[in-house]
């Protein structure tokens, strides 16, 4: 009876030592959450990277925020991008803006910009300040002397 319940404390340690680190892997959708205990807040950015001369959309271009780990999405085919996340509050949304494929659609100078956020939902008067967007964001860039 005694190796009985020794093996099943062995299988409910076992599985709880599974679940915890299971749990502590992160957010099931691979978002990176700010630590527990900190100001935080959803964002959604959309945008458009334009050519500063023509206006057309530009594709191939990786535009990146790091500020609580790397959020990067890169141009589709019309020079549209959306990025999301959690990340510690501010009003605005600082992105680098880098061509990646410069043989493809021309040679592009790499540029830094600012998005201002709008808050779309009330956070819960505690630790999370809400969501914050932005849906029309445009981002100029301009091609590169070619040497």
């Amino acid at each position: 009876m005694k190796c009985k319940w020794i093996k099943v404390c062995q299988w409910l340690l076992g599985a709880l030592g599974i679940s915890a680190s299971i749990a502590s892997c992160g957010d099931p959708l691979g978002i990176m959450r700010v630590e527990y205990g900190q100001p935080n807040m959803d964002y959604s950015v959309k945008g458009k990277v334009v050519d500063s001369e023509t206006g057309a959309g530009v594709p191939g271009i990786e535009v990146s925020h790091e500020r609580w780990g790397r959020q990067t999405d890169t141009t589709d085919a019309n020079g549209c991008f959306e990025i999301c996340g959690n990340a510690f509050p501010a009003e605005n949304f600082e992105v680098e803006i880098t061509d990646i494929d410069p043989l493809k659609d021309g040679n592009y100078k790499s540029a830094q910009a600012v998005i201002k956020l709008s808050q779309v939902k009330k956070g819960n008067g505690h630790w999370y300040n809400g969501a914050f967007e932005a849906n029309d964001a445009i981002l100029e860039i301009e091609k590169q002397d070619a040497e």
